[in-house]
């Protein structure tokens, strides 16, 4: 199945977060998957997973242990790859 294009609301919990040393925009994320709605396309990951996930320009310092809610593009190939977060919101647990 190929990956592009999809999307997905999600929330997760952040695992970890750490700014990306290719860029200062880039943040890079480890997230436990809480639940999955899929908008279009595949659905790539599952409520339980642990994903790796990135995002630009957040408008709130990703936190270890908050909550978010998001659109996530799955980006990569059937070799592996991460989920780009687009319109994350951190929510109150």
């Amino acid at each position: 199945m190929p990956a592009a294009p999809n999307l997905a609301r999600i929330t997760a919990t952040y695992l970890q977060a750490t700014r990306s040393t290719d860029s200062p925009r880039k943040w890079l994320l480890r997230l436990l998957v809480d639940s999955v709605n899929s908008v279009h396309g595949g659905e790539f990951v599952r409520p339980g997973d642990e994903v790796d996930a990135f995002i630009f320009d957040p408008v709130e310092e990703p936190t270890a242990g908050a909550s978010l809610r998001a659109d996530a593009e799955y980006v990569g190939g059937a070799r592996g790859g991460a989920l780009q977060l687009h319109h994350v919101e951190q929510v109150e647990q």
